[in-house]
């Protein structure tokens, strides 16, 4: 039927529901929640009075009293079996089928130690006794209850449909002569087993010595057991439904077998048991019933299986005490009560499949021995081991136990009372409200398995252990260490090592122990905390602590509270410092008034520094500290944020260093006279603004900039005289000659110069603070004197530039008599103008040219025309050319041979690439190692070959466009490349912003964790695009668009992102989506929209007609195809893959209908839980997808995977890989209970309309309906089409009904009438869901 429409028949609930496919909500409830309910509160109320009848005692016409064994002759009415001699003796010995007739009660007595009294034994395999009657059995003062029993067997098969009453007795037992002959009991579906004051319904026992009997017993009726009676000796106390077990000298090993498909219920006092195993191996019980009461495994039972199926209701506690028991749970089994565990090698088998959860509605209790859970399972609470308590007589010993979670565990707390949960595995998971680690206990998480807690207690001298790869996260409020919360050890001695984890801090956590594991804090961690008005301080020294958007952490700098080695305040975090740590003065004397950063390194990532709630701005810093005879170093790094200081200090003979990669670092005072070599680093992206003083030393070069360096004259130890000279300010620490290292692309800016002049002398003297003459210095306004610059054209010769410095005037001017070989020191100008007879110039290596100007940037002039030409520029090793200029105009850009390092940048404003002399003869315009494209600013990529009108003879001339080949392309702004091919020859490429591209080769990212963007490529034949933005970044869906996929590219529509292929329109795509129903989401997260998927691909396609034959071609997906919600790249994707919650888009309106022509020609498949929306599809059109093949994994029907727009009748039909559109069978409807007189008229009426084409497209026209068609509804009439807003039996249906509607089946009150309303009773009882 149409996914819209849904009706299931769950057999395990035996409830009819309809399912609401947008919400997937379920209108009826399952009947065995009720059923267990009803059951816990009866149970064993109505079990008091006994059901045994005493024995006739005298003989008569109607009663035969016997002492020793008849046939079935012999019985009359009442016949009573008494036995007190010392043998084995049954009243009935059966070889043959025999019926105990309900003409005949029985009384079987043992009375004496040594009777073995039995009604019925049974010893042929090939025969059954079956009790149709009643039986009573007993033991005397004198007798033995399990010597006694109603029926027996050797071999063959007991049947009781009757009622058997053992009092102090067993009911059916097995024999130990039986061998592999297999014995079978049965309880009928009309059979009563009652057990009195002690006793065993049903026994699988079987030995004796060294004989045992292979058994199996299926209880379909009633076992009830009522309280034991409290005879002298405890251990003789007791009353069980069924029973199966050895004897204390012979293990039971014939692997007996019990199912329960009936109900067994057992009263709750602390002797009764609906199952107990001891002296057994290898039993299994299998429950498909109901048993209310206990499930027992003794100490001596070793590899019993106890299986809670589909249909299991239990409600009573399973005890384990025995070796290698498992206990299956079934995700539909209905179980209240609680495990009990004291057993080693006990396993806990849960649900297995993903999304599928067991239910425990109790507690596991592992109080000693150890339990292994695999598969999903939730229950009440977990705890493991037992305290010691109590004195004398009440004295209760404590235990160890131990529970691991190899699956998955949710439970309301967990108390770590003696002994250890673990939770290990890369899929395992412990979620609980509560966690409690008692002293001496243990939580450890290994082998990536994780945990989230509400509230976490550890206790003093007990540890939370995760190792590498797991994550512990706390994320409620009051949760407080006392103890240790670190990593894993292994190994012991100098060979140990310990593997650390991540504790994740999402709520609140007060820490009074030892934190040593990693730490990731998104709530708050608070290292002091107060406790009776005094500061009690914690110790955190794990290897990491990041904290992250919205964390905190609030601690002392101390060495005896903080000992991390590297802590992150990523955006949005806060670092709270509750008091400062160290002197400026560098005497121990007075109030702190410095952050000394020793020991560790502080990464600041946009958070916040703050100090007692405050932000700590323009406070004073020191890195490392001497203490004795120990230097410890101290380090800063910075990666995104903008921060200041006052002053910063480096201490002397320490190795400490602070690194600006990104973001900003002012500083005051900045004294590095205690940096080593590269103490100081500025990355490419970084700024250090140093305003009023830097302090270096001679020649060491401790400042290192590869990005921007700014400062002002005074704080260089400098400033203009009043005579307009340089000179060196008198007092006070200054740079120092060559101690400042301006590597290939930094620039160190002097910012306060003003329009003051300087001779090219007094600039060169400030310049020798900086070493080498691959960076620039920038003087910003400042005129240089003597620099001999044309003002008239605004040029200057290269002979006459300054190496390594620019200014604002220099960044106008255009370079001129530039010879092949360029600038050797780079630098920051207008344009270049080469010299007379050169036509291309080169970037050198090592520097970084930038050129600022509009329109051309590097030229030459032609020999014949005399005018300007583009001139080819030759990028060398480790150098990049760099543009600013709104409408600039370059020539060729290529790397020089084997050159490495080569990059170019269009930084701001837009450039062209064209050139129609010097393109390379593979027509490349553009041939670099990277080309980076900024935000705001375009790159397009222009001629090579300008087009010509035919002329004469002379054929016309079509234009030719450049190609571009990088190693790595980066495109945050826009890439116009639509009539150019792009390759890329490495991975590691993004597009951010927009790409338009004629031909690419080569593997694009399209999206990033932070930005999305858009790809549209005409024709794809190599590599690898993989469309990937973040969910958390808060951006629209990643697009990409390619119209012809070839045969060796793939596409990934990762998380976030909507790829369509067979066009170049992407708002096609978008649309089409829409039109699903569905909308691109995270389907994984918790709490999704039903109609969320990860990803889309969408797909469609163009036609040719052969002009001659008529026959019609479609375009084809030749390449690869994957969908799902990964964040990384596949480099190896294969075939055509839609993944989970992801979903394919076919526009079936360009696609070939006729099922003969497919549209992938390599192999498709539909993992389980993957969508296919057909757009635009009508009934009876088909779609082939694959020229291969073709698997749906769905695990079901084709409703759960084909969506399209159509109506409650139509579904969708796959064969073998052809998908096509129609109505269901009639019968398929019978199934879901529309099997109504109604509803067949209706159906009767669809079908002739699906004959005449009308109807299941969605369109409708009334006057093909029969009169009688069974609908009663009021309208609207629509220019060209009705819709239907029909409200019956308080349902509602929406009809659209398109074509003319004739007046004469409209009344005056604007109604339609058709007739009977009983029908549309029927059909409406399903609810139509708009959508998805």
């Amino acid at each position: 039927m149409n996914r819209n429409f849904k009706v299931v028949f769950s057999k395990a609930r035996g409830a009819l529901m309809v399912v609401n496919e947008a919400t997937s909500s379920i209108q009826a409830k399952g009947t065995k929640t009720v059923i267990a309910a009803a059951i816990a509160a009866v149970a064993g109320s109505a079990m008091a009075a006994s059901a045994y009848v005493e024995a006739p005692t005298t003989a008569g016409e109607d009663v035969a009293i016997y002492n020793t064994t008849k046939t079935a002759d012999d019985l009359k009415a009442q016949t009573s079996f008494v036995l007190k001699t010392d043998n084995q003796t049954p009243l009935l010995s059966l070889t043959d089928d025999f019926t105990l007739e309900n003409t005949t009660t029985l009384w079987v007595t043992g009375d004496s130690a040594s009777a073995r009294a039995s009604g019925m034994w049974l010893n042929n395999k090939d025969a059954t006794a079956t009790n149709a009657s009643t039986i009573y059995v007993t033991s005397s003062e004198k007798g033995k209850s399990w010597q006694n029993r109603a029926m027996g067997v050797d071999k063959g098969t007991l049947v009781n449909i009757g009622t058997i009453v053992a009092k102090d007795a067993y009911g059916m037992t097995v024999g130990s002569s039986g061998g592999e002959d297999t014995a079978t009991i049965i309880n009928g579906v009309n059979g009563k087993i009652i057990v009195e004051d002690r006793g065993v319904g049903i026994e699988l026992g079987g030995i004796s010595g060294s004989n045992q009997t292979k058994a199996d017993a299926t209880n379909y009726g009633t076992i009830t057991v009522s309280a034991a009676k409290d005879f002298d000796d405890a251990n003789y106390r007791f009353t069980t439904g069924v029973a199966i077990q050895g004897d204390s000298s012979n293990s039971l090993t014939a692997q007996q077998t019990f199912t329960n498909k009936g109900t067994i219920d057992a009263v709750d006092d602390g002797y009764a048991k609906a199952i107990a195993l001891k002296y057994v191996e290898g039993a299994e019980v299998n429950n498909d019933g109901i048993i209310n009461g206990v499930i027992s495994v003794g100490t001596s039972a070793k590899s019993t299986t106890i299986s809670l199926n589909e249909t299991s209701v239990l409600n009573g506690d399973i005890n384990v005490e025995g070796k290698g028991t498992t206990i299956k749970l079934d995700e539909a089994a209905v179980t209240t009560g609680d495990i009990v565990n004291t057993g080693t090698g006990t396993k806990i088998t849960a649900a297995p499949e993903t999304g599928k959860v067991s239910t425990l509605t109790g507690s596991i209790l592992a109080k000693g021995g150890d339990i292994t859970q695999t598969g999903s399972l939730k229950a009440e609470s977990l705890v493991v081991g037992v305290a010691a308590s109590g004195t004398g007589d009440t004295a209760i010993a404590a235990s160890t136990g131990a529970y691991t979670v190899n699956g998955t565990l949710g439970v309301k707390t967990v108390s770590l009372v003696n002994g250890s949960a673990k939770v290990t595995g890369e899929k395992a998971a412990l979620t609980a409200d509560e966690v409690s680690v008692a002293k001496d206990a243990l939580l450890v998480l290994t082998e990536k398995g994780a945990a989230t807690v509400g509230k976490l207690t550890v206790a003093k001298e007990s540890a939370a252990n995760i190792a590498e790869g797991s994550v512990l996260t706390v994320t409620g409020a009051d949760s407080v260490n006392y103890g240790t919360i670190g990593g894993v050890t292994s190994g012991e001695g100098e060979a140990a090592t310990t593997s650390l984890g991540t504790l994740a801090v999402a709520g609140t956590l007060a820490n009074q122990g030892t934190i040593s594991a990693d730490v990731k804090v998104t709530g708050t961690l608070n290292n002091q905390t107060t406790v009776d008005s005094k500061a009690v301080d914690g110790l955190i020294k794990s290897g990491s602590l990041t904290i992250a958007k919205g964390g905190v952490v609030n601690t002392i700098l101390d060495a005896k509270t903080y000992q991390a080695q590297n802590t992150t305040v990523e955006e949005g975090g806060t670092f709270n410092l509750l008091d400062l740590n160290s002197h400026i003065s560098g005497k121990d004397e007075g109030a702190y008034d410095q952050v000394l950063i020793a020991g560790g390194t502080l990464t600041l990532d946009g958070g916040v520094i703050t100090l007692k709630g405050e932000e700590y701005k323009d406070g004073n810093v020191q890195l490392g500290l001497v203490s004795g005879q120990n230097n410890v170093d101290g380090h800063i790094v910075i990666n995104s944020g903008d921060y200041t200081a006052k002053n910063f200090t480096f201490r002397k003979d320490t190795s400490s260093t602070l690194t600006v990669n990104d973001g900003s670092y002012t500083i005051a005072a900045l004294d590095a006279t205690g940096a080593a070599a590269n103490g100081v680093t500025v990355g490419a992206d970084g700024k250090l603004v140093v305003t009023d003083k830097l302090s270096t030393t001679k020649n060491t070069a401790s400042l290192n900039v590869s990005g921007e360096l700014s400062t002002k004259l005074v704080a260089l130890g400098y400033t203009i005289g009043s005579d307009g000279k340089l000179a060196a300010v008198t007092t006070g620490a200054t740079a120092a000659e060559k101690s400042i290292d301006v590597k290939n692309g930094g620039v160190f800016y002097i910012t306060d110069i003003g329009a003051e002049k300087l001779t090219t002398a007094e600039v060169n003297t400030l310049k020798g603070i900086t070493t080498g003459t691959s960076g620039l210095v920038d003087f910003g306004s400042l005129a240089i004197s003597d620099l001999k610059i044309d003002a008239t054209n605004n040029t200057i010769k290269v002979d006459d530039l300054i190496a390594g410095v620019t200014t604002d005037t220099l960044k106008q001017v255009t370079v001129t008599e530039v010879t092949d070989a360029g600038i050797s020191a780079g630098g920051s100008y207008g344009a270049l103008q080469l010299a007379a007879n050169t036509t291309s110039t080169k970037v050198a290596e090592g520097t970084t040219l930038t050129l600022n100007n509009a329109g051309d940037l590097v030229t030459y002039t032609d020999a014949t025309t005399k005018k300007a030409v583009a001139a080819k520029v030759e990028v060398q090793k480790d150098a990049e050319l760099v543009t600013t200029g709104e409408g600039a105009k370059l020539g060729a850009v290529v790397k020089a041979a084997d050159a490495t390092g080569t990059a170019f940048t269009v930084a701001q404003g837009s450039t062209e690439v064209s050139d129609l002399k010097n393109a390379s003869v593979d027509n490349l315009l553009i041939n670099v190692g990277e080309l980076e494209i900024a935000e705001n600013a375009s790159l397009t990529a222009g001629l090579t070959v300008e087009a010509k009108a035919a002329e004469g003879t002379t054929p016309a001339v079509e234009a030719k466009y450049g190609d571009i080949s990088v190693d790595t392309l980066n495109v945050a702004g826009t890439l116009n490349a639509d009539q150019s091919k792009v390759t890329i020859q490495n991975n590691g490429s993004y597009v951010t912003g927009a790409a338009f591209i004629k031909t690419l080769e080569g593997s694009l990212n399209v999206g990033n964790d932070e930005k999305t963007g858009l790809l549209v490529v005409d024709n794809y034949t190599s590599g690898t695009i993989f469309a990937d933005p973040s969910w958390e970044s808060g951006v629209e869906a990643a697009k990409v668009a390619v119209k012809t996929l070839g045969e060796n590219a793939s596409v990934q529509a990762g998380r976030n992102s909507i790829v369509a292929l067979g066009t170049l329109n992407h708002a096609e795509a978008v649309q089409a989506v829409a039109d699903s129903g569905f909308v691109v989401a995270d389907a994984d997260a918790e709490g999704a929209a039903k109609n969320a998927v990860n990803s889309v691909v969408y797909v469609t396609g163009t036609s040719t007609t052969n002009t001659t034959t008529g026959v019609v071609t479609y375009s084809q997906v030749d390449g690869n195809v994957l969908a799902n919600n990964e964040t990384a790249a596949n480099t190896n994707i294969s075939n055509v893959t839609i993944g989970e919650n992801s979903l394919l888009v076919l526009d079936v309106a360009n696609l070939d209908k006729t099922g003969e022509q497919a549209v992938f020609s390599k192999s498709v498949t539909l993992d389980n839980g993957a969508k296919v929306y057909l757009g635009n599809i009508a009934n009876g059109q088909k779609i082939k997808f694959s020229d291969t093949s073709f698997a749906n994994s769905n695990s079901s029907s084709n409703s759960d995977t084909f969506f399209f727009d159509g109506d409650l009748l139509m579904d969708a039909h796959n064969n073998g890989g052809v998908v096509s559109i129609g109505l269901n069978d009639r019968s398929d409807f019978d199934t879901v209970g529309l099997n109504g007189a109604g509803f067949g008229v209706i159906y009767a009426t669809a079908v002739d309309l699906e004959d005449l084409g009308d109807f299941l497209d969605g369109s409708v026209h009334l006057e093909s309906l029969a009169e009688d068609a069974a609908l009663d509804v009021s309208h609207d009439v629509l220019e060209g089409a009705l819709v239907v807003d029909a409200v019956v039996g308080e349902k509602q249906l929406f009809i659209l009904v398109a074509g003319h509607v004739p007046g004469q089946i409209l009344d005056g009150e604007r109604a339609v009438i058709l007739g009977d309303h009983d029908a549309v009773h029927e059909v409406l009882e399903l609810a139509h869901v708009a959508g998805p």
